[in-house]
């Protein structure tokens, strides 16, 4: 916990995933490795894009999420690669609170804890966890606002609409117009590959990103490269 202006309060609540965790460097990592683009559609006058990606994790639901963005690529053909990574504390929760007391922010700092002790992010491990991934693709200017091409979701493993999932699910509220077609690993360090298909404000594609993710956990069993073959997803 650490003031950020005389009224701003930051608060970072890290949640131990298992019995056993964790020192600093083995706390659970939500791993996003963005490769590449493809048909982004063109911003700038010259029929190319400053292309970057805003990645969004957390309770979207409640608005509670931390953002981190990549670099600004340029795009040539509607296509650019990135070859960055972001990681993201696996069910960390962030919040900047505006309050010019602390009293307020103490009595909303004990409301959102006995609120995550509800929702039991320590349940499995911490795959039980309820959080999302929102995904914005925008197009980066100097002398104006950036423009905003599109965004996605990945949604949480234990999503009810997964698939894949057969344990205990949680009802999310949250883009319930939104197509549920991507989810968040529901193993340990297993790396899968995605293809995210953007969708601008008309609801029509707007290009496509290639990624992988991995739910990273030193404390996990680590997985066999025949198991990985198994469940890796094709690109």
């Amino acid at each position: 916990l650490r003031f950020l202006t005389s009224d701003t309060l930051e608060i970072n609540i890290k949640l131990n995933m298992g019995a056993s965790c964790c020192t600093e460097d083995q706390r659970p990592v939500l791993r996003i490795h963005l490769k590449r683009g493809e048909d982004i559609p063109a911003e700038d006058a010259n029929g190319e894009s400053d292309a970057y990606v805003i990645f969004n994790y957390g309770d979207l639901e409640h608005n509670r999420f931390e953002i981190k963005k990549s670099k600004a690529i340029t795009t040539k053909g509607g296509n650019c690669t990135w070859n960055e990574t972001i990681e993201f504390l696996f069910g960390m929760l962030f919040v900047q609170l505006n309050h010019s007391s602390c009293t307020q922010a103490f009595f909303f700092l004990r409301k959102i804890v006995v609120f995550f002790i509800f929702r039991n992010l320590k349940k499995k491990g911490g795959l039980e966890s309820i959080q999302d991934v929102e995904i914005k693709l925008m197009d980066h200017d100097v002398l104006k606002n950036d423009d905003y091409s599109g965004k996605s979701y990945i949604f949480h493993g234990r999503d009810s609409r997964n698939p894949k999932n057969t344990a205990t699910v949680h009802k999310k509220k949250v883009n319930k117009n939104e197509e549920a077609k991507y989810f968040l690993p529901l193993e340990w360090n297993v790396e899968q590959s995605y293809t995210i298909a953007i969708k601008n404000e008309e609801g029509l594609e707007a290009g496509r990103l290639h990624l992988t993710i991995v739910l990273v956990n030193h404390q996990a069993p680590i997985v066999t490269e025949e198991e990985k073959g198994l469940l890796h997803h094709e690109e």
